[in-house]
């Protein structure tokens, strides 16, 4: 029987290898930290794609638990990677667990071989959301380098694919203008030139296409290549990793069941798997102090939000104008500060205090004490 491995790395916004790597301690030391090969903190420098692929070749050349193979090259030449973790074991094994599963996977046999899951971390689809491949590389590095308990249990149980760009042409494209105009002292103003990329941006490859609409299409070699592995391995659990912005807060998933006409994705996937891994995110992003919103608003007084919530276009806003994003965990590093609110508490003490403000307000437009300012109203029961 095969478990689920479910894991959240997660990184800080500004210079956060050791914030990343601390609680996974001790590390092997023949392996070099990103920072050690490449000269600089993760977050201080955008990476460019070569020096990406450079640093997994180097943990390949150096881990018994690591390899290196190459599904494609891009519009421009570049190389697109995969780096395999697991244990040595498991990695003389390869084509013998690739078969088995893939007879499984495909219904050649009934019963369930005892082999290790098959997982792919897939990062920076759109180019312009660079803190994904950084956050590969801390990945790779903790997955192989790493001797901490959970870890090493990882690479026991799974075979672990990190695909580090899957856009490296957008990617080098929005590396290079954020490296030319970064500032020194670092500017977070979020109008400077090096946050506001000139067209036609590094979000799409080199055709402009986003590579995140070409899984059916599949009409550009990144889609293809990635495809065909995909077709050889059938994984398991299959992640992708993008950027939400500074200026925004975490975002995952409850998927919308209407994504799609005839959708053939299991309802479990978007039902149960969901809920599982919110969970997971939420206890992961409370641990680090950062902020994220869910349903739990509209959950609290039995209102789907998707039947409530819509957008329009003409509200939207360029950029926005001021810093809005907070962390407290300098307070609990200097202070030994922590909120004594957790999110989901302030979530509920917003909206019931926004119920009560509508129930007096409903009380004196019901007396005529005050006019309505909306074009109708609603009861609020």
């Amino acid at each position: 029987m095969r478990y689920l491995l479910v894991f959240l790395f997660s990184v800080t916004s500004l210079f956060g290898q050791d914030y990343f790597t601390e609680r996974y301690q001790p590390f092997d030391t023949t392996i070099p930290a990103p920072k050690d090969f490449l000269e600089y903190e993760i977050g201080s420098q955008h990476t460019r794609h070569d020096q990406i692929i450079s640093y997994l070749e180097q943990i390949a050349s150096l881990s018994s638990q690591a390899k290196i193979v190459y599904y494609g090259k891009t519009h421009e030449g570049r190389k697109l990677p995969l780096l395999i973790i697991s244990s040595q074991e498991n990695l003389s094994q390869l084509e013998t667990i690739q078969k088995a599963h893939l007879a499984y996977a495909q219904g050649r046999i009934s019963e369930e071989p005892n082999i290790p899951l098959i997982i792919n971390l897939a990062y920076n689809v759109h180019g312009n959301e660079p803190s994904s491949s950084e956050a590969a590389l801390l990945a790779a590095y903790t997955l192989s380098a790493s001797q901490e308990d959970q870890i090493k249990s990882f690479r026991e149980n799974a075979i672990i694919f990190i695909d580090p760009t899957i856009n490296p042409d957008g990617r080098d494209r929005h590396t290079q203008w954020a490296n030319m105009y970064k500032g020194t002292p670092l500017v977070a103003d979020p109008m400077d030139a090096e946050h506001n990329e000139a067209w036609p941006r590094g979000r799409t490859n080199h055709y402009w296409f986003d590579l995140n609409r070409d899984w059916l299409l599949a009409i550009n070699p990144e889609s293809q290549g990635k495809l065909a592995w995909y077709h050889q391995w059938y994984p398991n659990v299959v992640t992708d990793f993008h950027e939400m912005g500074s200026q925004s807060t975490y975002f995952f998933e409850p998927m919308k069941p209407n994504g799609s006409l005839d959708p053939i994705m299991p309802k479990d996937n978007y039902v149960k798997l969901n809920d599982l891994f919110a969970t997971y995110f939420a206890k992961g992003l409370d641990s680090i102090g950062s902020l994220y919103f869910t349903k739990e608003a509209f959950g609290l007084i039995g209102l789907n939000h998707e039947e409530y919530i819509t957008s329009s276009e003409k509200y939207f806003r360029p950029n926005e104008v001021d810093y809005l994003l907070g962390n407290p965990k300098k307070a609990l590093d200097n202070l030994g500060w922590k909120p004594e609110t957790d999110f989901k508490e302030l979530v509920k003490m917003m909206v019931n205090h926004d119920i009560n403000e509508a129930k007096k307000e409903y009380t004196l437009l019901k007396e005529k004490l005050i006019s309505p300012t909306w074009e109708s109203s609603v009861d609020p029961g």
